[in-house]
């Protein structure tokens, strides 16, 4: 069975934080994990992978239900975002994700798998393409850099 954890990082020397959420068996208390095998997934990952002794963890919640978590987390970070030792850089919790891309963490067909790299495959080609036909050059009157567009490419983007 798993449970799941809001956390808290603090740096002890510059004061940034990171709030997190994640599960782990209930056999393992919160602070059996963080800081000893799982180091947050956040701006401040490498730093406390290397030096937990440098940081202060506070588990703010335990719950069983994962979506709770995040919501909890996401919910702190929303209070806590325009702090600037705040290191979250959003407050886009994987239920957020969710919402906006319901197939993410599906599983996908092979079939589905193989289209959806083709189409990345011809965007990447269309976009190569279309940056070899741009003209781009400074344009003193106007005092920047001018694109100009071909026009066969103007009349597509407008449809």
């Amino acid at each position: 069975m798993k449970q799941y954890y809001v956390y808290k990082i603090t740096h002890l020397e510059n004061e940034y934080f990171y709030f997190g959420h994640r599960g782990c068996s209930t056999k393992k208390q919160p602070l059996d994990d963080i800081g000893v095998s799982y180091f947050s997934s956040g701006i401040l990952h490498h730093e406390f992978k290397n030096q937990p002794s440098k940081f202060k963890i506070d588990i703010l919640g335990v719950y069983k239900d994962s979506r709770l978590a995040e919501e909890m987390k996401s919910l702190l970070v929303k209070m806590h975002i325009n702090n600037y030792l705040c290191k979250n850089l959003s407050y886009n919790s994987a239920a957020y994700t969710r919402a906006i891309r319901p197939s993410m963490g599906k599983k996908h067909t092979k079939d589905k798998v193989k289209k959806h790299a083709a189409k990345v495959d011809a965007k990447k080609k269309a976009d190569a393409a279309l940056k070899q036909t741009l003209e781009t050059y400074y344009d003193e009157s106007l005092g920047c850099m001018v694109t100009v567009y071909p026009t066969s490419i103007k009349k597509n983007a407008r449809k």
